[in-house]
This record gives structure tokens, C-alpha cells and sequence, in this order.
């Protein structure tokens, strides 16, 4: 029995999810009062603006295959002459003649599951710009790993969206390393068909295991096996938590206390989109990697959770999405993290749930602490927000932070149905219509992130952890809460904008300038800052493409961007900005664009 083991216990960062048979509940949380008016962020001294129309962007066409779209390339708007055979109709071929230069136009695309138009739960799209991004791309084939609990694998808004290792499927044939003989299925041959180290991973794995009952419970623990199913409640928890109250007579909890919210996360990321069911992701055409970590009562260890990164990163995911965390600094994790940033995989994370310090399982002499692995170098940290745009009283913050998302009230997202008549029966779940409509946690607004960085890899497919970094801190949306500053603790560097980042993720795509790094510091010297003071910097690019500084705190990694600015025609942009964003401590400065980024320059508050 693993329960015993000497090593951190991992937790669901949700504070409570809550539907129709909901099995968690907390009071609606309260956004803090007296926010102010934000005024500027970072003053821009460029002639920066949003994208000209001569950017054209891609069209969208619909696909046949699993209700979405792809995305085709259309002529740019500086094509000389036009592609297409003048009006036959007079006047019209009178106008035509008129015009000089043709602009791109398109419909404006609204997908058309129902929560998508749905002006209770569609807040979690206009609040991200979403519906925006749409405009630029509906997405690619992006895989997400979710390493959470386990999965309702077939439900009608997710069945379609999970990742397959093209490895395990199909038959074996002659000189496959698994041939018998004649040809078997390999999803289930049980041989490691892809010599990966996992059998019959056709679709995810579960690394949690399920728990084998041994013939005396009560002298003899059980133990884990192996298991290749990430299906919610097949975890055997349900076993356990039965075997311990009858041998010790005393109720150990509720076995199925968090069995929806792997589901719910996955919904979230990446669910089936414009299939007219349900709620609307992201990205239209994401594919989900389920990676059960978590049991059904929503705890785990650090040796599942370490081994679901390393499959996720060795198996084709491109982004890691993670609704956990733990209180303490735990190194196989940590080097877990520099492994998928080293193989260039985005790991995103939540940042807890104990905004005030008082909530269950919270440290009340510590408000707002953030959890691990949201707190390391190389992650990106979510918080969460309501319908207002105003923090979430729960939602854990810090210098870590790096933006906040949807994640308090009105969220739509898939779910499973406990029932009522037998609700710690698995048999009896609903797996397939049912839907959350109240949803609180970190843990929810983290997949939403996850679900937009995949629109970045999808108009830039191979590039860097860094640059999807930039791209999302540096578009952030800032609301009042921030008080005038481009970045604060509780909101990060605010709320994750789809529609800049896609667009400006877009105009990069073409860009490979070197940026140069104008002299930074405050009225008295270069290299030197006072928190109550007020900085100026800049960076040279090419006329009229993007660049942002990125700030890193020697001492802990934490990352500061400048929001993205474009140059003018003389190809410099600057800022000044409020010394307060830093803190204190030493920091290194860089101009960023792209991939792209200039020397680092030390910069020290004094």
C-alpha cells in the first residue's frame, strides 16, 4: 500500500466544483473591494499600434473531419494585383476598378456549442479575447497533456479529443517487434509495441495504478498495479476507503471526492468545439493526452506526478497542463520542470487556492502562498479571476505569479454526473451529457491558459518556452485591480489575452531581428532602480515589428515582461515604468522579440 510512503503527497488545486449532483462545496468567494482605475502600465514612448491591416491574417475553413476547422493561407494584402477575375456586372466593375490596394475581410467565427453564445458561461471567452483569436486561428493539433485524476474518456465533449500513440494502435504485422505470428491488436496484445517502457499506452496511462485488495485487508495493505486506463473512478479508491472503514470502523472520507476534475480540466483545454454539444475550447482542433496522477479522491505522489511529466514530454505533448500542487519545494519535481523545458514543452500550472490563508488545507499564517510546481523557474503560474475582472479571494498569488484566467462562478465544462441514488457507485455515473456550471478553483483557470498557449504553437509551432512565455505575459490584459502597474502579485501580468497574443505571435512568425537593449535605470544612473521610483528603457528592432524587455530576478527566477510594443518607423520603442514591479534584489534585463533577444543587462535596486 502506497499511502504509507515517506513522500509528498500531492493535491487538487480546485477549491470546489460545483453542478447539478455537486459532491464539493465552498461559499461563492467575494472579490476584494476598493479596486481602483488603473491608469498606464508601462508608458510606450513608440508609435506603437495594433497590427496594420497589410498584416493579413489566415482565413478559416471548415473541416469535415470531427466538427472543426483548418487553417489556409490567404494572399497578402500588399499583393499587387488581384487574383481573381473582375465583376461582370457594371457598376460593380466600376467600383472595383477604383480600389488601389485590397484589404483581407472574413466572418467573424463563433463556434456553435451552445455555451459558446450562452451569455452566462461565455464570459470565459470575451474576458480572454478569445473569440478575437478566432479571427487569426482556430487552432492545430497541439498536444496538451492533463496530469490530473482520471477521465470520463467517453464523454460526448471530449470522446473525439483524445491524443492516440499512433505506436499502439492498428494491428501488428511482420517485423513488428510484438509479431506473434498473426496480427493483433495492439492496444491491448499486452507488449510494449513502441518499446516506449509503458504496454498498451494507446491513449494516456495511469500512472496512480489501481488498488489490488489483498485476501486479509485488515493484516495485510494491499498494493498499486499497474494500469493503462486513466478512466475516472477506476482507480480503486473506492476499495480502499471501504477496507479502511470496516477495519477500523471510522469513515476515512468521501473515495469520489474530486473523480470530475480531470474531466473537467481536459473540458476546459481542449474539448470538442463547434459540434453544437456543449462548451467551446481555445483551440478547435487540440488533442488531449490524459495523464492520471491523481486518484479519484484527488491526492498523489511525487513519483506519479514526476513520471506523467517525463511520459508527456517523451511522447509528443507539447504543453503540460497541471491543476496540482504541493506546499514544499520538492527537487525530483523541480527536475521534472528543467526536463520538459529543456525538450521545449510548455508547463503550465495552477497556483493554489489560499488566497486569504483560510481556506481548507491553507496555512492561515501564510495568505496567498502559491503552490509547487507554480513557483519554479520555467513555469507558467495562473491565478484566478471572476466575472467582474477582479481577483478571486482564494486564488493564491505572489511574485511567481504570471497571469490570472477565468476561474470563479459561471464556468461551463465538462463533467460526471455522480447521480443520486448511488453517488460513490462508478457503475452508476453519467459519463457523457453531463455539464459543471459553477466551477471554483485555480485548477480551472489553468487549462484555460494551457487551452489559449496552444493557439501560440499553432501559428508558431516549434518555437521556444521563452517566446510563449512573452507572448502571454507580455499581452496581458490589465484591469483596475493592478492600480496602474503592468504587473502585481495578485494578478500576475494580468488577465491572458488570446486575441493580442495570437496576433502579435503571428507578426513574429516573419520576423528574426536581433533587438537591442537601450541603457536602463531610473534619473540617476543606468544599472540602478528604487522601488519608489520610476525606470525607463527601450529596444531597437526593425520599423514597425514587436519587442518587449523581459526582467529575471537573479535570486529566484521570477520573470517580469513589458507589455509587447510595436516600433515605428524609426524602429525603437521605449517604456517607463514603475520601479515597484521589481521589488527588490538584483535583476537581469534582456530586449525580446521572438525567439529572438539582445545581452543581458544587470540591473540593481539601490
Amino acid at each position: 500500500m502506497r499511502r504509507n510512503k515517506n513522500i509528498i503527497i500531492f493535491s487538487l488545486v480546485a477549491t470546489a466544483l460545483v453542478a447539478g449532483a455537486a459532491f464539493l462545496h465552498i461559499a461563492t468567494p467575494s472579490a476584494p473591494a476598493g479596486t481602483t482605475q488603473a491608469g498606464p502600465t508601462a508608458q510606450s514612448t513608440s508609435t506603437a499600434s495594433a497590427p496594420q491591416a497589410d498584416q493579413a491574417e489566415p482565413d478559416s475553413t471548415p473541416s469535415a473531419a470531427r466538427g472543426k476547422t483548418t487553417t489556409q493561407s490567404t494572399r497578402r494584402a500588399t499583393t499587387p494585383t488581384p487574383l481573381r477575375a473582375a465583376p461582370n456586372a457594371p457598376k460593380q466593375d466600376e467600383i472595383a476598378k477604383s480600389i488601389t490596394r485590397e484589404y483581407p475581410y472574413r466572418a467573424l467565427l463563433v463556434p456553435n456549442d451552445p455555451a459558446a453564445s450562452n451569455p452566462q458561461f461565455n464570459w470565459v471567452h470575451t474576458k480572454t479575447n478569445t473569440t478575437g483569436a478566432w479571427n487569426t486561428t482556430t487552432g492545430s493539433p497541439v498536444v496538451i497533456a492533463i496530469i490530473d485524476t482520471g477521465f470520463a474518456l467517453q464523454h460526448e465533449d471530449l470522446a473525439t479529443q483524445w491524443h492516440q500513440n499512433s505506436g499502439e494502435t492498428g494491428l501488428t504485422a511482420t517485423g513488428d517487434r510484438c509479431w506473434t505470428g498473426t496480427p493483433a491488436d495492439k492496444p491491448t496484445n499486452n507488449c510494449d509495441d513502441d518499446n516506449n517502457g509503458y504496454t498498451d499506452d494507446w491513449r494516456g496511462w495511469n500512472f496512480y495504478g489501481r488498488y489490488a485488495p489483498s485476501s486479509t485487508p485488515c493484516t495485510t495493505p494491499g498494493t498499486y498495479v499497474a494500469n493503462n486506463n486513466p478512466q475516472a473512478g477506476s482507480a480503486g479508491d473506492d476499495i480502499y476507503y471501504a477496507e479502511q472503514q470496516a477495519c477500523t470502523n471510522t469513515s476515512t472520507g468521501d473515495p469520489f471526492g474530486a473523480v470530475s476534475h480531470g474531466t473537467s480540466t481536459a473540458g476546459l483545454a481542449g474539448a470538442a468545439t463547434n459540434n453544437g454539444k456543449g462548451i467551446a475550447s481555445a483551440n478547435w482542433s487540440a488533442e488531449i493526452m490524459p495523464l492520471q496522477a491523481l486518484g479519484d479522491d484527488g491526492s498523489g505522489w511525487t513519483s506519479d506526478v514526476v513520471s506523467a511529466i517525463h511520459y508527456a514530454v517523451d511522447n509528443g505533448a507539447a504543453i503540460i497542463s497541471m491543476s496540482l500542487g504541493g506546499p514544499a519545494l520538492d527537487p525530483s519535481l523541480q527536475s521534472a520542470i528543467a526536463y520538459a523545458y529543456s525538450h521545449n514543452v510548455v508547463v503550465v500550472a495552477a497556483s493554489g487556492n489560499c488566497g486569504t490563508g483560510l481556506e481548507s488545507g491553507c496555512d492561515s499564517n501564510a495568505p496567498g502562498a502559491m503552490s509547487y510546481p507554480a513557483r519554479f523557474d520555467h513555469v507558467i503560474s495562473v491565478g484566478a479571476i471572476n466575472d467582474a475582472d477582479t481577483w478571486a479571494s482564494f486564488s493564491s498569488y505572489g511574485p511567481a505569479l504570471d497571469v490570472v484566467a477565468p476561474g470563479a462562478g459561471a464556468l461551463s465544462s465538462t463533467l460526471i454526473d455522480r447521480g443520486t441514488g448511488t453517488p460513490n457507485s462508478p457503475a452508476s455515473f453519467n459519463y457523457t451529457s453531463a455539464y459543471a456550471n459553477q466551477l471554483y478553483g485555480t485548477s480551472f483557470s489553468t487549462p484555460i491558459v494551457a487551452g489559449i498557449a496552444s493557439l501560440i504553437r499553432s501559428v508558431k509551432p516549434t518555437t521556444s518556452v521563452d517566446d510563449v512565455t512573452a507572448l502571454i505575459d507580455g499581452t496581458a490584459r490589465k484591469v483596475p485591480g493592478m492600480n496602474g502597474s503592468f504587473y502585481s502579485p495578485q494578478y500576475g501580468h494580468g488577465v491572458i489575452d488570446a486575441d493580442a497574443l495570437t496576433s502579435i505571435a503571428k507578426a513574429l512568425a516573419s520576423t528574426s531581428d536581433t533587438p537591442k537593449l537601450s541603457q536602463t535605470g531610473d534619473y540617476r544612473s543606468e544599472h540602478f532602480f528604487t522601488s519608489n521610483g520610476t525606470i525607463s528603457s527601450g529596444c531597437a528592432v526593425s520599423a514597425y515589428t514587436y519587442c518587449t524587455v523581459r526582467a529575471q530576478n537573479i535570486a529566484t527566477g521570477a520573470d517580469r515582461y513589458l507589455p509587447y510594443a510595436r516600433a515605428g518607423a524609426a524602429g525603437t520603442t521605449g517604456w517607463s515604468w514603475p520601479g515597484a514591479a521589481l521589488n527588490s534584489g538584483a535583476w537581469t534585463l534582456r530586449a525580446v522579440q521572438g525567439i529572438n533577444y539582445s545581452y543581458d543587462y544587470p540591473l540593481f535596486n539601490k
